[in-house]
């Protein structure tokens, strides 16, 4: 199947939207049934029962053969500091790779699709940073590539590519709106109010 493997602007807002293998959003355990029926009833879709791959062990798989697809977002340091291991052959065995980034990278440069993002100064939205500080993110230059989309826009394309449903109308106002259904913290927070 296909792995997507994420990437995003810090570790902690990682954990609070449930992108790490063992967390659904909030920090809710993976395999809780309390939590399990909360998002169930929240997403009207399946969650999972058993924690997943982290990127280490994603990377590994690939290279073993048991992952044949990954969607990358982003470049990351650890692709070339041997953290995750050898990432490079980890793509060789993939069967298919998507990539979405700003820039060409080595990694941008492997892919069998490659999708330009748009890099934070353009784009409107928020973002986590590491001192769990929800930050508006307002567009202050002007996008230099014309097919070039926000990380949102390119995960909801994917995903309704693939057959998920809910992802058609998704915008930064619709995702933060669910990101306060669906964890606590974030509860109240809208783009308007940050700009305040």
């Amino acid at each position: 199947g296909v792995m997507p493997l994420y990437q995003g602007a810090n570790e902690q807002g990682a954990y609070d939207m449930g992108a790490v293998p063992n967390a659904l959003p909030g920090h809710e355990p993976v395999g809780d049934l309390t939590s399990m029926a909360r998002f169930r009833d929240l997403w009207d879709a399946p969650v999972p029962t058993a924690p997943g791959l982290g990127a280490g062990e994603m990377f590994a798989g690939a290279r073993a053969g048991r992952i044949k697809a990954m969607v990358l977002l982003g470049d990351h340091a650890h692709y070339e500091d041997g953290t995750f291991g050898d990432v490079g052959a980890s793509l060789k065995q993939l069967e298919f790779l998507v990539v979405s980034d700003g820039f060409m990278s080595d990694i941008a440069s492997r892919a069998n699709v490659l999708f330009p993002a748009l890099q934070s100064l353009e784009k409107q939205g928020t973002i986590t940073n590491l001192e769990r500080r929800v930050q508006p993110l307002r567009p202050v230059l002007k996008p230099k590539k014309g097919d070039a989309r926000s990380d949102l826009d390119i995960v909801a394309g994917i995903a309704t590519a693939l057959g998920a449903r809910g992802f058609t109308s998704v915008d930064p106002d619709t995702a933060l709106a669910e990101a306060g259904r669906a964890v606590a913290e974030y509860r109240g927070i809208s783009y308007e109010r940050l700009l305040d």
